[in-house]
C-alpha cells in the first residue's frame, strides 16, 4: 500500500484480518494497522473454563528512528483526525490465514512486521525484521487494557497501575488474570502514560459507544541491523507465565476465578521460546493441500481462502476439539458447531477432526437434548430443541463421506439411540403431533435460532 488519499486509507482500514489461538482468544486488526472496532486486539483471551473474554493488548505504537529523524509507523482514529499517518509507509500487506505481514518503506530502508498466534496457547507474537538498509532504531509502545471484550473503557486496575510490574525485558499484570509482554532483545523503559479518545468508526455505525482510552506502561527499544529481528511476546495465563522464565511469578492469589493480589515478577532475564511464523503458514498450507487432494482439485480453487479462514474457528475444549460459533460474540453453541462440522471438516477431508468434535458433543447429551451454549460458569444451558437433530445430521454426513466406521458407530450407538428415543418420547422441550410435526413445549426454546 503506497501513498494515497483518505479513500485509500478507508479501503485499507476496511480490510480486516483475524487469527484464532485455538482457545477462543484471538489477534485481529486491519491492513492499515489501526483499530476500527472495540474487538480489535493483538491479544484477546478467553478466561480459562468460562466463556468470558478479555482484551489485553490492543495494538503497538511504533516509531522508527533513522538518524535524527523520528518516523511514525502507526495509525489511529481520533476525533476529527487521523494520527499519526504511518499507513502511508506501508509498502505491502499480506494475510494467509496464519499470519499478518506488513512491509514498510522507511527512510530508504525496508522493515517487515509479522503477527501470529500460538496454537492452543494464549500468546501472540509480533516480530520486526530489517530487510534492507542501514541500521534502524525502533520504539514500540504497547497499548494495553484488560477490559471485558464486550465492554469499553479502561478497567480500574489499569487506570491505577498502567505500568504493571516492569522488568528489563517487559512487564506483567495480575488482573484480570496473569498476563504480560516481553521482548527477546532490546530494552524496556517504563514510562506509564495514557492515550485518550481513540475512535472506533465501526462501533459508531452500530450505534454503540465508539471512544475509549488506552494505557501504555512504557516502551520497548530496539536497534535493528539488516537481517536482524526483534520479537515481542504477549502472553496470558499461569501456564504461559511459567514458560516465561522469570517474567512473572504465577503464585498470585485468586478470588472468584480471577486474579487477586499479585506478586512482583522476578526481573531476571527472559529465555523465551518463540515459534516461527513460517511454521504456522506451512501448517495451514498443508491443510489446504489436503483439502485439494481430498476433492481432487488443482491449485487456486476459490474455496481455499475459506479453508484458511476456517482454521481460526477450531478450539481445544478439554479433551476434545470444538468450534467457536462466531468471533467475537459467541463461544461454543451446539447448533452452530454441528451445522458447521460438515463444511469445516467432513467435505475438506479432515474426518478425524470431525469425529473428535462430534464425540465431544455426544458426551453432553442429556435426556435427548444438547446444550444450546455454555454460561459464564462453564455450565451447559439446555434451551435448544433441535441440537440433537443437527448432531444426527452431522454424523450422517460424516458416514456418507466415508469418515465413520462400524467400530466407532458401535461405541456411539448406545448414547445416540437413547437420545433419539428420549427426544421422540420423553422430551420436556418438544412433542410430536399426530401428523409427525414437532411442536415446542416452552416459550424460551429456540428452533433453528428462532424463538
Amino acid at each position: 500500500m503506497e501513498n494515497g488519499d483518505l479513500q485509500r486509507l478507508e479501503q485499507a482500514a476496511g480490510l480486516e484480518w483475524w487469527l484464532g489461538n485455538g482457545l477462543g482468544g484471538w489477534a485481529s486488526g486491519t491492513a492499515a494497522g489501526l483499530m476500527s472496532r472495540k474487538y480489535h486486539a493483538l491479544l484477546a483471551v478467553s478466561h480459562p473454563c468460562v466463556e468470558e473474554r478479555f482484551i489485553l493488548l490492543g495494538k503497538l505504537e511504533e516509531t522508527a528512528l533513522a538518524g535524527s529523524e523520528r518516523i511514525a509507523l502507526s495509525t489511529n482514529y481520533y476525533p476529527a483526525a487521523v494520527h499519526p499517518e504511518g499507513w502511508r509507509r506501508i509498502e505491502r500487506f499480506l494475510f494467509d490465514g496464519a499470519a499478518a505481514r506488513w512491509t514498510y518503506r522507511v527512510a530508504e530502508r525496508r522493515l517487515a512486521k509479522e503477527v501470529w498466534c500460538a496454537r492452543q496457547a494464549n500468546a501472540t507474537y509480533i516480530r520486526y525484521s530489517l530487510l534492507e538498509g542501514e541500521p534502524l532504531g525502533l520504539e514500540v509502545a504497547p497499548l494495553v487494557s484488560g477490559r471485558a471484550a464486550h465492554g469499553i473503557g479502561l478497567p480500574d486496575f489499569m487506570s491505577r497501575t498502567p505500568g504493571g510490574f516492569p522488568s528489563e525485558k517487559g512487564m506483567a499484570w495480575g488482573e484480570p488474570l496473569s498476563w504480560g509482554l516481553a521482548a527477546d532483545t532490546g530494552l524496556f523503559r517504563p514510562k506509564p502514560d495514557l492515550y485518550y479518545n481513540m475512535q472506533y468508526p465501526l462501533e459508531e455505525e452500530r450505534g454503540g459507544i465508539s471512544e475509549e482510552d488506552w494505557a501504555t506502561p512504557g516502551r520497548f527499544e530496539f536497534m535493528l541491523r539488516e537481517g536482524h529481528q526483534a520479537t515481542i511476546t504477549a502472553w496470558a495465563g499461569e501456564e504461559m507465565a511459567a514458560s516465561r522464565s522469570g517474567a512473572w511469578n504465577p503464585k498470585s492469589a485468586r478470588t472468584g476465578g480471577r486474579a487477586g493480589a499479585a506478586e512482583e515478577p522476578d526481573p531476571s532475564s527472559l529465555r523465551l521460546s518463540i515459534p516461527d511464523s513460517e511454521d504456522a503458514s506451512r501448517h495451514l498450507s498443508h491443510i489446504v493441500a489436503e483439502f485439494r487432494a481430498y476433492n481432487k482439485w488443482g491449485e487456486g480453487n476459490s474455496l481455499e481462502g475459506l479453508v484458511r479462514a476456517s482454521e481460526s474457528f477450531f478450539i481445544k475444549d478439554g479433551k476434545h476439539y470444538n468450534v467457536v460459533a462466531g468471533y467475537p460474540y459467541f463461544g461454543r453453541w451446539a447448533r452452530d458447531a454441528l451445522i458447521s462440522v460438515p463444511g469445516l471438516c467432513v467435505y475438506t477431508g479432515r474426518h478425524g477432526l470431525a469425529r473428535d468434535i462430534i464425540e465431544g458433543w455426544i458426551g453432553w447429551l442429556q435426556k435427548g437434548l444438547l446444550p444450546n451454549h455454555f454460561d459464564s460458569r462453564n455450565q451447559p444451558v439446555y434451551e435448544s430443541a433441535d441440537g440433537t437433530l443437527w448432531l444426527f445430521w452431522a454424523i450422517s454426513e460424516l458416514e456418507r463421506e466415508g469418515g465413520l466406521g462400524v467400530p466407532l458407530m458401535t461405541r456411539w450407538w448406545p448414547a445416540l439411540s437413547a437420545a433419539l428415543r428420549a427426544w421422540i418420547s420423553d422430551n420436556k422441550f418438544v412433542r410430536l403431533d399426530g401428523d409427525g410435526l414437532v411442536v415446542l413445549r416452552e416459550e424460551r426454546l429456540t428452533w433453528m435460532d428462532a424463538a
